[in-house]
């Protein structure tokens, strides 16, 4: 099974770049998927699709794979697959703790 979160893919594409800029990127991530995730609660099929690309790549980067492997999924079934929006919808809070907890260990 994928990791929720994977320190060593953060790590890896935040390489050689300060400390504080991989806390302002996960926190940023964190920021903007919440939006995405809020707004996936109400919106048409073709603007899920956009959200769950969206989401896929930006979790690709910050080392959530659970995530970005489950919009993936969403994206390339246009929905229509086994993985319907609530999936990524109940997913999130999970991943939002595991980022929210390796930010607080680096912040102290």
């Amino acid at each position: 099974m994928t990791e929720l979160f994977s320190e060593d893919v953060v790590n890896e594409n935040y390489e050689g770049l300060p400390e504080v800029m991989l806390i302002d990127g996960l926190e940023s991530y964190c920021k903007e998927a919440e939006v995405y995730i809020n707004e996936m609660r109400y919106e048409d099929m073709e603007t899920l699709v956009r959200h769950a690309h969206s989401l896929k790549t930006m979790s690709k980067m910050v080392g959530a794979m659970q995530m970005a492997l489950i919009c993936e999924e969403f994206e390339k079934n246009n929905g229509q697959g086994k993985v319907k929006k609530e999936h990524i919808i109940q997913h999130w809070p999970k991943v939002k703790i595991a980022i929210e907890t390796y930010v607080a260990s680096l912040k102290y």
